[in-house]
């Protein structure tokens, strides 16, 4: 992807302070604003080709069972800097499954991805800006702590990609992509996940994850 000059600059803004350059130089009035979610880089496994199933609910696929690993109840709401809802804002999140393999052509053993999982998912934010993905709780891989990508796209505001990290997580501090990030940066990306019974087979975690978009 190749940024204008003017986007790279807005992108490294948000990345490394978790505002836009907007925010430091708006005067007073920025005091009232909500901390714009920081950007984070795109990865290098974007889906190449979308699943067939490319919902809500990425443990579900067909009338198969649930994939490996621990279920997450990712839920939010999507707002602007003044606290407005964003609605009819699409979201998609894509991340690794619980054995730390991608479905993407240019992760190894891609032929071992648990195809009981979606891998990939999207929702369209409702007139209150939530929006909600049934998913698995995040696995490192790699060198890489846990994390979940995150893309999203309004008509009335700038596109957000960024990734989500577990609050706590030891791998964290080891992570080459936070340690680039000035306090309180790293902070606007953690999920609390707390035990929470979501119905299904076997107990899972639930955690909420608000956006500020600019």
């Amino acid at each position: 992807m190749t940024l204008s000059r003017r986007s790279l600059m807005r992108w490294m803004g948000r990345a490394m302070l978790g505002t836009g350059f907007a925010g430091i130089f708006a005067g007073p009035a920025a005091a009232t604003d909500r901390r714009t979610t920081p950007a984070q880089i795109e990865g290098p496994y974007y889906p190449s080709v979308k699943p067939e199933e490319a919902d809500w609910n990425l443990l579900k696929v067909g009338d198969g069972p649930l994939p490996d690993g621990e279920p997450l109840d990712l839920r939010g709401v999507v707002h602007d800097r003044r606290g407005n809802a964003v609605a009819g804002a699409r979201v998609e999140i894509w991340q690794c499954d619980s054995h730390g393999i991608y479905d993407h052509p240019g992760h190894d053993n891609r032929d071992q991805f648990d195809r009981r999982f979606q891998g990939y998912g999207r929702a369209v934010t409702d007139a209150e800006g939530r929006y909600r993905f049934l998913t698995l709780m995040p696995v490192p891989y790699g060198d890489r702590p846990p994390h979940i990508h995150v893309t999203i796209r309004s008509d009335t505001h700038d596109t957000l990609t960024t990734q989500l990290y577990l609050k706590d997580h030891p791998e964290n501090d080891r992570d080459g992509l936070l340690a680039l990030m000035i306090y309180p940066g790293q902070d606007l990306l953690m999920i609390e996940a707390r035990d929470a019974d979501l119905g299904l087979e076997r107990a899972g975690k639930r955690g909420d994850f608000d956006f500020v978009l600019v």
